[in-house]
């Protein structure tokens, strides 16, 4: 069985949940679903080598189509030659007319597409069907039993058909099951996806919201499209009016680019209702605005502060933070590894004994939000203070994710002001913490 830590998806095909995966492709994580396995990831493409590499899950899937495709032939449908072979040597056998010239046709149902180069068969074969079995295959290539061996393919049917409900549904549902993923999955990873544009990839939110008003308008030309060759192909079937419209009506609310960004009531359709989904269901601090006072020139001065003890809140709802934070560092005697095994670190730790520690690291960098050759250098420069906590491992404390925002404040007001008043938030924090 393999559960998703993102959400409430369990299935016990490979496959599958390599698919579902896909959902989660713009999550700051991505873990492992196979059993015993903590490997977090962050990338999917990350996530999809580990699984292959370490877990070989999809060979697996593989071997056990390729056992259960022993005894099944197959009659190729190339005109001129009408030739019967077992299904284990279909694909060889269809590579062999394409090595001729021949164009094929993909073997599995509900694929059109043809193919006149070997390697783009063997690559849409691995890459959209996995494999080719019994399962998959059209039906119409399928050879039927000759009657002397009618008796023993009814018993090899029922032993195959137990044989699938144990160790090859995972195939089969792949093959032909999709099950719709949770709605709310799919808003949030569309949502993910907005913000990833914005803030790693400084897209404008203006650019942000006509790449989102795009997408939803060509969704809607191919969703209109599609819905109309479906409403035709069931008509054509006397399929009753009242039951057509019915799935109609029911495919267009729960379709979540329609819930997400129609103009009207979408919960994405622009900038600001887009802050507001962040705000409710991610891990979101406000910044607070602090008042410094009025500098040389008698104007107002501010400064944003993010609350640590909020920060630290939030970063310690996550249990791999939490196991960090709880979990005991090993000195090696002579050996310096990380700021843990200092004489300083040594010294402020054991003070607190066995009390849990937070490592709060803070530094400040600064930075010209204007074109730093032009006339205005300097004149807009911002100080940033960044947050990082020291409980997390070396690797992961610089990652840009596990990095927290703590302030900005311009650096001609620092300078008038002074560090101390500036800092004021800090110290009281820091000092009223018990270490």
């Amino acid at each position: 069985m393999f559960i998703c830590h993102n959400c409430s998806f369990e299935t016990d095909a490979a496959v599958r949940y390599l698919k579902h995966v896909r959902a989660h492709s713009n999550e700051n994580v991505l873990p492992c679903g196979v059993p015993h396995c903590k490997k977090k990831f962050r990338t999917f493409s990350a996530f999809t080598c580990h699984v292959s590499r370490y877990h070989r899950l999809l060979q697996h899937q593989k071997r056990l189509s390729y056992l259960q495709n022993v005894g099944i032939h197959v009659k190729c449908n190339v005109e001129s030659c009408q030739k019967t072979c077992h299904l284990t040597e279909f694909l060889k056998h269809l590579k062999g007319h394409i090595d001729a010239g021949i164009k094929v046709n993909c073997p599995v149902s509900h694929c059109g597409r043809s193919f006149i180069n070997k390697t783009s068969f063997t690559s849409h074969i691995s890459r959209k069907h996995c494999t080719v079995n019994k399962i998959n295959v059209r039906s119409s290539l399928l050879v039927p039993a000759h009657s002397t061996e009618e008796e023993q393919d009814d018993q090899s049917a029922e032993n195959e058909t137990e044989g699938h409900a144990e160790s090859g549904s995972c195939v089969a549902e792949c093959a032909t099951h999709f099950d719709p993923e949770d709605k709310n999955v799919l808003v949030r990873n569309l949502a993910l996806f907005f913000l990833k544009l914005q803030c790693r990839h400084n897209i404008s939110s203006s650019t942000v919201q006509v790449i989102a008003t795009e997408m939803f308008r060509l969704h809607q030309m191919s969703a209109e499209n599609s819905l109309s060759l479906l409403k035709a192909k069931l008509e054509q079937h006397n399929v009753n009016m009242t039951v057509v419209n019915e799935v109609i009506s029911e495919f267009v609310a729960s379709d979540v680019f329609q819930v997400c960004l129609n103009a009207e009531t979408g919960i994405l359709r622009s900038h600001h209702k887009r802050r507001s989904y962040y705000k409710q269901t991610l891990h979101y601090v406000e910044p607070v605005q602090k008042y410094l006072g009025r500098n040389a020139y008698t104007r107002p001065c501010h400064y944003q502060y993010v609350p640590v003890q909020e920060t630290l809140t939030v970063m310690l709802q996550d249990d791999t933070v939490a196991a960090c934070v709880s979990a005991d560092h090993c000195r090696q005697c002579g050996l310096y590894q990380d700021i843990c095994d200092g004489d300083v670190y040594q010294d402020v730790s054991s003070t607190v004994h066995d009390a849990l520690m937070l490592e709060i690291i803070l530094y400040q960098d600064s930075f010209e939000i204007v074109n730093p050759l032009g006339s205005a250098k300097k004149v807009h420069k911002v100080v940033a203070v960044y947050m990082a906590l020291g409980n997390l491992p070396s690797r992961s404390r610089t990652h840009v994710d596990n990095l927290q925002l703590v302030m900005l404040c311009r650096e001609v007001d620092l300078s008038f002001f002074g560090i101390e008043n500036v800092f004021e938030c800090h110290l009281t924090f820091l000092t009223n913490v018990h270490w």
